[in-house]
């Protein structure tokens, strides 16, 4: 097993590459190019409109009658500022992904027709740095659910 991956990976450059040549993109791989385009735009388009309905439910939330919490006037205003400030952040973070992802479809299936490779690269650097984004993104969630395990923790001994 381990040599057929070597065979398929080698660690050292090919010595019959040639600096000169270009990459041949066979009908399989334009196939999954293009399976990839489309389902890059379908999902890019379910995040146009998850990121419109989070802002909907953002500006409806401010709306809401502050009479529906039992705390204080200070502690609803204060609750809805967050919870305003959570999904109008979550809607932009939403919109960056979803543009990220639909230009970089855009300009790979370009670049597949015209056979551009300057619109390819510039589809391929959109897809890097939609994933760096998805990368970052998930870090920091990892790291804000890290850190309110460790303040739920810290709270819970502190009110004992």
């Amino acid at each position: 097993m381990e040599s057929n991956i070597k065979d398929i990976y080698p660690s050292e450059k090919n010595p019959s590459y040639n600096e000169d040549e270009e990459l041949m993109f066979t009908e399989i791989m334009k196939s999954h190019l293009y399976t990839y385009i489309k389902w890059s735009k379908f999902i890019a388009t379910l995040s146009y409109i998850g990121s419109f309905l989070i802002l909907i439910f953002g500006l409806f939330y401010i709306l809401v009658d502050d009479s529906v919490y039992n705390s204080n006037k200070e502690q609803a205003v204060f609750i809805k500022i967050v919870i305003m400030t959570i999904c109008f952040t979550g809607a932009i973070l939403y919109f960056i992904m979803a543009s990220l992802l639909f230009t970089s479809a855009n300009n790979m299936k370009i670049g597949l027709e015209r056979v551009d490779q300057k619109i390819f690269e510039i589809g391929t650097d959109r897809l890097a740095r939609f994933i760096k984004f998805i990368g970052i993104i998930t870090i920091i969630f990892i790291i804000v659910y890290i850190l309110s395990i460790v303040a739920g923790f810290i709270a819970t001994y502190v009110t004992q």
